[in-house]
């Protein structure tokens, strides 16, 4: 009698199988946690069979990242962006402008300017009749020789003309004629302007 009835019990307790949303419930609980495949397998098997569960130790359960989507925040822009009215922007002082407040550092007078920028410029403070000597000095332009300007012009034209020859043997005189008689009608005139210079001081002379 002992026998049969523990035969039979052990039949109905094998015979027993969880409903469907136990097992629903336990495969969510596995992915939570993040079991790996093969223990999953594991599981459900001793869950279907009506066994009870196996241990599991805690090194093979990932607890990391496990309620990160619950932690997270998402943020919801609204359907279409937000006017605020003027009294509004008003009264949060986003029309209101600073008040001015000059850099005394960078404001110097004229007379300090000019001071250190004789000391950049001289090394030392000059008195202001030296500085308009020098100057004075500058703007006058310095005087040039009437005699060497005419013979850099005639050398000039002696050397276009003989560039003209030097073409014309090479059959390209066409080419460079125009450009050639340009420049030396220019200097020409050039030497025209230097001898009624010369000829005004000739007379000034006497």
């Amino acid at each position: 009698m002992n026998i049969t009835r523990n035969f039979n019990t052990t039949k109905f307790e094998r015979s027993k199988k969880p409903p469907k949303n136990n097992i629903n419930v336990l495969q969510s609980l596995m992915k939570e946690v993040n079991l790996n495949c093969k223990l999953q397998d594991e599981i459900l098997n001793f869950a279907e069979s009506g066994q009870s569960l196996p241990y599991i130790p805690k090194n093979l359960i990932k607890t990391e990242n496990v309620e990160k989507a619950h932690l997270k925040k998402v943020l919801k822009l609204p359907p279409r962006p937000m006017q605020r009215m003027k009294s509004k922007i008003e009264s949060t002082g986003s029309y209101e402008r600073e008040p001015y407040r000059p850099d005394y550092s960078k404001t110097r007078p004229s007379k300090e300017k000019e001071r250190l920028q004789n000391m950049m410029a001289f090394g030392k403070d000059l008195d202001e009749d030296l500085l308009k000597q020098k100057l004075q000095s500058k703007d006058v332009a310095p005087e040039i020789d009437s005699s060497n300007l005419i013979t850099e012009i005639l050398t000039e034209i002696k050397e276009r003309e003989d560039f003209l020859e030097e073409m014309s043997q090479l059959g390209l005189r066409e080419k460079y004629l125009p450009e050639i008689e340009c420049q030396i009608s220019l200097r020409l005139k050039e030497l025209e302007k230097l001898n009624k210079m010369k000829r005004t001081e000739g007379k000034q002379d006497k």
